[in-house]
């Protein structure tokens, strides 16, 4: 059974586009998470007295980014790695049993997901107020405030590997440029057709 849910998964990767920025975005984040992975053994969401805490899954790690901070979980044991992005006046101490993070909800695609603060809570509105440097008078410019931080959090991370991917090119291309006729290469080159000597003789006129 397991051999055959890993074997679907292994062809699943491999079909997917490998100039993907989003992906190479998602891998490496979850690298960096597991390279910094602290001694909690769950994340929980704790958001407000009217939400009642709720286990997201096993800790696998975090990661602080200039934007924001990343936490890995995996909703069951051999479950895929996922990636919630949090404000730090969200969470709690890291160095914990468990993650707690202040959250009411999880908005999550293509294995990102961002911590839903309650924009009702006055308390977490004046900490996000003061974290970001902004004023936010009222639930709407919360939820304002919230979408615009983890926008420009992945925005940012992604112009970095669109900048990869652009160095990738460039290098391609340079080796394509000083390579000899008898060296080796994997590029596949589609044969042009020949012309004749007729045709060759007008080309040259």
């Amino acid at each position: 059974m397991m051999l055959a849910y890993w074997l679907i998964n292994q062809d699943a990767r491999q079909k997917r586009l490998q100039r993907d920025a989003l992906e190479k975005l998602r891998r490496s984040l979850a690298e960096s998470c597991k390279a910094t992975r602290g001694p909690a053994r769950s994340v929980w969401l704790t958001g407000s007295p009217r939400d009642p805490p709720s286990r997201l899954g096993r800790y696998r790690g975090h990661h602080r980014s200039v934007e924001a901070v990343w936490i890995a979980y995996a909703t069951w044991i051999f479950g895929k790695t996922q990636l919630l992005g949090v404000n730090p006046v969200d969470l709690n101490g890291l160095d914990a049993p468990e993650v707690h993070i202040r959250a009411v909800a999880v908005n999550q695609t293509r294995g990102f997901g961002f911590a839903v603060p309650d924009t009702h809570n006055v308390t977490q509105r004046e900490a996000w107020a003061a974290s970001t440097r902004t004023r936010i008078p009222a639930p709407g410019a919360f939820a304002e405030a919230w979408k615009a931080y983890h926008s420009r959090a992945i925005d940012n991370a992604l112009a970095f590997y669109d900048a990869m991917n652009a160095a990738e090119d460039r290098s391609f291309l340079r080796q394509e440029v000083t390579r000899t006729p008898d060296e080796l290469t994997d590029t596949i080159t589609a044969p042009a057709p020949k012309m004749t000597a007729q045709e060759e003789a007008k080309a040259d006129a």
